[in-house]
């Protein structure tokens, strides 16, 4: 605590005043200006004279101020001070009386955390970017309701984002109740047991279309809630009817060389032979398995 007459200087403080300045007696501290106890500069680059100035006129002007100051010790140390200025009558005379408080651990744990809490913002916002821009849909669901849904799912299920968040899950993913507790019951183990879902599975869109999506799901910890998981989905509806075009040209193919007039193999690069019909069988008078 230190009183201060604007004519003279520091009139009187208490010790912890004397050792926050880093000084031994009070004598050493009396007589002085705060400015004396001041860095060259402040926060914001303003010399200190000026922003002294400031701070007397404001105070004069409403009686109390609270700021942060940049003070120096009698070693030259400069820490970080809390100020709390108050002006008061003593016997006609206008004094001031200011506490000061050692807050530079607290300043570089505030800067830091800061610090740290900007990254978390930016990773939060690059993981926003990328969640909403990721090419298979994303839902998160917690105790069987949809919390989050990116851009991708919403457009696989032909819905909008505000209707599917805070929907059951059984209801906006799944055809019936049917489906969605035997989806539950087959992904309910593997999530309590600390591994991934991976299922093929068929979902109807809003419109009554059906798309058949590889759903990947591990289950996370999200507060408040008793079972919380993250579900991928990739819309595998094309590559399924890649693989039933493949399947069914197969067969044709198969059935034509089958029932070719003229004997018909097929063989490897090294000489195994991966398929004989049957008119090649009786030419060399074995049957077809044999081959």
């Amino acid at each position: 605590i230190v009183i201060i007459d604007p004519a003279i200087g520091i009139v009187d403080c208490n010790m912890a005043a004397v050792r926050i300045y880093g000084f031994v007696s009070r004598d050493e501290v009396l007589g002085k200006m705060p400015l004396d106890f001041s860095a060259p500069t402040q926060y914001d680059g303003t010399d200190t004279q000026t922003a002294g100035e400031e701070i007397t006129r404001t105070i004069f002007e409403h009686g109390i101020a609270n700021f942060l100051w940049r003070a120096r010790r009698a070693n030259g140390e400069i820490f970080d001070a809390e100020v709390n200025l108050m002006t008061f009558d003593c016997g006609g005379r206008i004094l001031l009386r200011f506490t000061v408080d050692d807050v530079s651990e607290k300043r570089r744990a505030r800067i830091e955390i800061d610090r740290q809490q900007a990254e978390i913002r930016k990773l939060l916002e690059e993981q926003q970017v990328i969640f909403e821009n990721a090419p298979n849909g994303i839902c998160y669901t917690a105790d069987g309701i949809i919390l989050r849904v990116n851009q991708r799912l919403c457009e696989n299920m032909g819905l909008q984002r505000e209707d599917i968040i805070g929907q059951p899950a059984s209801k906006k993913l799944f055809r019936s109740e049917q489906s969605y507790r035997a989806f539950a019951e087959k992904a309910a183990p593997l999530l309590g047991a600390g591994q991934e879902v991976r299922s093929e599975y068929e979902f109807v869109r809003e419109d009554g279309s059906l798309f058949v999506a590889m759903v990947s799901g591990q289950g996370i910890n999200i507060p408040g809630f008793e079972r919380s998981a993250v579900w991928v989905y990739e819309d595998i509806t094309e590559r399924r009817k890649l693989e039933r075009d493949r399947q069914e040209n197969e067969e044709r193919l198969r059935r034509i060389l089958e029932n070719s007039p003229v004997g018909v193999v097929i063989g490897t690069e090294d000489g195994r032979l991966v398929f004989a019909n049957r008119q090649h069988a009786e030419m060399l008078g074995v049957r077809p398995e044999e081959l």
